[in-house]
């Protein structure tokens, strides 16, 4: 199990994250909503290590500096002072916004870059057929630069980088971000696939919540750094204030 505990991120300017508390059970989807600045890329960030604590919980980005309190839980385990790639091998692996792609790489070369930290021939292998079988229009292309590939594609990209790197906790930051109704439904079917066919726990942080809800097990909204609202799947659909503000009813 994955536990985030009382986690407050703020910089010197503002609080990005204010005492939220999150919990990722083994084989379970769980989304992450909000809004533009309401937290989720501060969180998912301080989960997978990007923002890390030093010293007196203090580390400076662009000239601002950043505090960190509460705890992250692995198994029961605090890894607050563990670097990104030691919390990669211990399968905490974010897909981060925006894609953030080699552009004059191939797409092959591109994910590999995700197995980077690995050692096993073998099995790096079978995860590349793994993933080309979920995203198969990416087996049409591995030789393709990723730059001149279209914004879904992109996508399944860096989703498929990820991957490669083996992850038991998959964190998605706005995968849905620029994407057709009809992608978007596709990246998602292709989402749930990984759980159904790897039993891999999921993260998603979206503000598009209308087609992602539908996946989820449990879900969290996220307004100025505060958890406002949580619950199932089926709590959050009939929850006055999400059909308002987030779905359109």
């Amino acid at each position: 199990m994955l536990e985030i505990k009382d986690l407050t991120v703020y910089y010197e300017s503002a609080i990005a994250v204010n005492d939220v508390s999150i919990r990722v059970e083994d084989g379970e989807i769980i989304g992450l909503f909000g809004s533009n600045s309401a937290g989720k890329s501060t969180l998912l960030n301080t989960i997978s290590g990007l923002l890390l604590e030093r010293g007196k919980k203090e580390l400076r980005r662009g000239g601002e500096r950043i505090t960190i309190f509460g705890d992250i839980l692995l198994d029961g385990v605090k890894i607050n002072n563990l670097r990104p790639w030691d919390r990669i091998r211990m399968g905490i692996v974010l897909c981060p916004e925006r894609r953030r792609l080699f552009p004059e790489m191939t797409v092959k070369e591109n994910l590999l870059v995700g197995a980077y930290l690995r050692r096993d021939l073998d099995e790096i292998n079978n995860d590349l057929e793994f993933i080309l079988d979920v995203f198969p229009r990416l087996r049409e292309r591995l030789d393709q630069e990723a730059g001149f590939l279209s914004g879904g594609e992109q996508q399944m990209v860096a989703i498929g980088r990820s991957l490669m790197a083996k992850p038991r906790y998959l964190l998605l930051d706005e995968p849905l971000l620029g994407l057709a109704p009809v992608l978007q439904i596709e990246l998602l079917k292709a989402i749930k696939k990984l759980r159904e066919v790897k039993g891999m726990s999921i993260l998603i942080a979206e503000q598009y919540v209308l087609p992602t809800i539908h996946i989820i097990d449990k879900g969290y909204v996220i307004e100025t750094g505060v958890i406002s609202v949580s619950g199932t799947r089926e709590e959050l659909l009939e929850n006055p204030q999400i059909k308002t503000a987030y779905l359109g009813m």
